[in-house]
């Protein structure tokens, strides 16, 4: 993939949300007419791009969590110099600016959705599926309004597309479920429009509300088996461009020696059940980011999904695969659906079997967990 910079972000965002051409600049232009923003920058490039007026992004802003408690101790620090409009002192951060006038939503094609909004621009992790998350603001009251997603990454379009449609049909079904209302997909450029979900992020317990809202995924009626969910793996695994590196053979044995064949609930499956894509309104648990989602999976992998990224990320010491097994929460899900506990060691070899073929290219340290933790089990 070509280097990104700010400025190709924002030319891109334009012309995809603007059908306009913008020029930026490093300085201020002598004309009054242009606008500011902030680069924030991440390990590969810019991470956030923000309007340099704190009242329009900050809202964003406080509401991203990044995973180390000392990256957000940083964050914390940064956001509290946006508010007081000091955030050009923080170090790496750059100003760009572009002209004014080029910000215009009369010939915008998505309509009245982004009429009279600033974009507060999140770049994602760099890789294939790397996307930007715009967050658009509008300009009066400060308050978000919608949700875009646009592809960088080659696969990126793929996995948009994806959660649109799953959105989609997550409404149809109506499962009572609080997730993000689409409002438009553009399918050729694999852009999505969406609502915002109002709320705080999760902690990083597993509770009771994790369960009920895993319970509302339930295909009822519906079974499925290890057996026939794996064969994409298994010929993914046998195919000429998958690296044969020293946990190869290990993860093919290990899987031709589940037991395959036990008949199983069928369950939607989030595909990234992490605390930082749940959000808590009232009562409720809110799901985002359903790019990785599949209609008729296999039960207990968001669980297990949600307890080893927290451990990968997070660098806890604990064993997730010990606590998901003490968990009476864990315990409550498998009994409704009625998996024998001896069978949940045979779920959670699955889920790390497919997390080290998912990781094996793009994320090798986390195959290299998942590898480790196959290892490990008895």
């Amino acid at each position: 993939m070509n280097v990104l910079t700010a400025s190709s972000i924002l030319r891109k965002v334009f012309r995809v949300m603007h059908n306009t051409n913008i020029s930026v600049y490093s300085r201020p232009d002598k004309s009054s007419n242009e606008g500011c923003f902030y680069i924030i920058p991440g390990t590969n490039g810019p991470r956030w791009i923000v309007p340099c007026d704190a009242r329009t992004g900050l809202k964003v802003l406080i509401s991203w969590r990044p995973y180390s408690t000392l990256a957000r101790v940083k964050w914390w620090i940064a956001t509290g110099l946006y508010r007081v409009g000091a955030l050009r002192y923080a170090p790496g951060v750059s100003r760009l600016y572009f002209k004014r006038e080029c910000y215009e939503y009369g010939a915008c094609s998505w309509g009245e959705v982004i009429k009279n909004c600033h974009p507060v621009i999140y770049v994602g992790t760099y890789g294939e599926f790397q996307k930007f998350v715009i967050t658009y603001v509008d300009t009066i009251t400060a308050l978000p309004k919608c949700v875009v997603k646009v592809p960088y990454g080659h696969m990126a379009k793929q996995s948009i597309v994806n959660e649109a449609n799953t959105l989609e049909q997550l409404s149809i079904e109506d499962r009572g479920l609080n997730i993000p209302k689409l409002f438009s997909l553009n399918e050729d450029r694999g852009v999505s429009v969406q609502s915002i979900v109002e709320g705080r992020l999760s902690s990083e317990r597993f509770t009771e509300r994790h369960v009920d809202v895993l319970l509302k995924l339930i295909n009822h009626g519906s079974t499925v088996c290890i057996k026939s969910d794996s064969e994409p793996l298994i010929e993914a695994l046998n195919a000429k461009n998958m690296p044969t590196t020293t946990g190869h053979g290990f993860i093919k044995n290990t899987l031709l020696g589940l037991d395959g064949a036990l008949l199983l609930p069928s369950t939607w499956e989030h595909g990234d059940f992490t605390p930082w894509n749940i959000k808590i309104a009232h009562d409720d648990l809110a799901l985002l980011d359903w790019e990785a989602a599949v209609k008729n999976g296999v039960p207990l992998q968001d669980i297990c999904h949600f307890f080893s990224m927290q451990e990968y990320l997070l660098d806890r010491t604990q064993d997730h695969i010990s606590e998901i097994i003490s968990s009476s929460q864990v315990n409550r899900y498998i009994s409704v659906l009625g998996i024998r506990q001896e069978y949940v060691l045979e779920l959670i070899k699955y889920y790390h079997i497919k997390s080290w073929c998912k990781s094996v290219i793009q994320d090798p340290g986390y195959a290299e967990f998942s590898l480790g933790k196959l290892k490990g089990i008895r």
